[in-house]
């Protein structure tokens, strides 16, 4: 999460991190691809997850599916926003 932070910090304009309050991870670049699931993308371990409790996502390449997960995303509160 820290290193998450820091790229906000760093990119402000191009990078968005936000607590949603949700177990979903979206990742969405540009136009170009998105990244919707409830697995940790960027801490789990492939091939250490026992096989009974596999997590699901959908990545996909399509302009519309994109704007409605960017929609849906800009629309949630960020409840971090909220601590402070």
């Amino acid at each position: 999460m820290f290193k998450l932070q820091e790229l906000k910090r760093l990119y402000p304009k191009y990078f968005q991190l936000k607590l949603m309050g949700t177990h979903s991870k979206y990742w969405v670049c540009d136009d170009k691809f998105a990244v919707v699931t409830s697995a940790n993308i960027l801490c789990s371990q492939p091939g250490k997850t026992n096989k009974y409790y596999e997590e699901t996502g959908l990545w996909t390449n399509n302009i519309n599916q994109i704007q409605n997960f960017i929609h849906s995303f800009t629309q949630v509160p960020n409840l971090a926003a909220k601590k402070n």
